[in-house]
């Protein structure tokens, strides 16, 4: 069973390799005005998944950082600025439990 495990898992590391960069980016750049291609899968639905969320995770953090370094300008303070972001994204959750308690 040690040796299938193994080889179950090798076999899933290139079929991992070849659908992130063959065949996914060959579907991105087949993509036309003419014709519509259509595709499903689980790793393909995975792989378009993990792509997005590293776009949308690489752009809040850039926009974090814009609004810590204009608020450090603008009030002189990185301790203050650093805190107005934590409240900020502190007050969400305090005001669902506050919320939930009345």
């Amino acid at each position: 069973p040690a040796e299938r495990t193994r080889k179950f898992r090798e076999i899933t590391n290139v079929f991992q390799e070849f659908l992130t960069k063959e065949l996914y980016p060959t579907l991105v750049e087949a993509k036309s005005t003419k014709l519509e291609i259509v595709w499903d899968g689980d790793s393909l639905s995975s792989q378009e998944i993990f792509l997005a969320l590293t776009s949308d995770t690489l752009k809040a953090i850039g926009s974090a950082v814009f609004i810590v370094v204009y608020l450090t300008l603008h009030t002189g303070s990185p301790l203050l600025s650093c805190g107005a972001i934590f409240l900020s994204m502190l007050s969400i959750p305090v005001a669902f439990v506050l919320a939930a308690a009345i």
